[in-house]
């Protein structure tokens, strides 16, 4: 997936571009990018951006074993994806101390706001997350006081997670590998 962003920065010139450029000097005067760019310019980034995020989902809809090979934080952005797609504004957390869970999901309607707090676990497909994490997110959504918690795995669940979260059934969900797919085959689809 890697060599994917590398090729694309490459056939546009931005590795190029970044070998160019020096860091400014002690004397330097520093300005924005803003200060730089022909109005509109940002905009243009930000569809390019969409467009390389859009080619991953889709790579990763026809290889969805390949999401066991991502950093990390590279599969909070996916899932970060995922739910900006189904109409979620989402806020990650930072890399370190995230508290318990990697993003905020705000779903807003008419009749008010719900929040989702959605943990990761990029984990080896033999890897079943334990009960202990769904119970530690269950804890952080009753203390952020957010409408809902949902744990998002590359693998799956242990059947004492399983059965924690169907008594828990309205304030923790579970989404696993299949559920992983089936999401990225819709947005596929768009």
């Amino acid at each position: 997936v890697d060599w994917m962003v590398e090729d694309i920065a490459d056939q546009q010139g931005v590795i190029e571009f970044f070998e160019r450029v020096k860091p400014p000097g002690d004397t330097d005067e520093m300005g924005t990018a803003r200060d730089l760019s022909a109005p509109g310019a940002g905009l243009i980034i930000q569809v390019d951006l969409t467009e390389i995020n859009d080619e991953l989902i889709r790579y990763l809809a026809k290889h969805p074993e390949q999401m066991h090979d991502m950093a990390p934080r590279m599969f909070e952005e996916l899932v970060a994806a995922l739910f900006r797609a189904k109409g979620y504004d989402v806020e990650l957390t930072p890399a370190t101390r995230d508290g318990g869970f990697d993003m905020r999901a705000f779903h807003r309607s008419d009749v008010g706001t719900c929040l989702t707090l959605i943990e990761c676990k990029r984990y080896a497909p033999r890897r079943p997350v334990s009960v202990e994490i769904v119970r530690g997110l269950y804890g952080v959504t009753e203390t952020e006081r957010a409408t809902t918690g949902i744990i998002v795995t590359t693998s799956s669940f242990t059947k004492d997670a399983k059965s924690f979260q169907d008594q828990n059934k309205y304030r923790i969900q579970l989404a696993e590998q299949n559920d992983l797919q089936r999401w990225l085959q819709e947005h596929r689809r768009r």
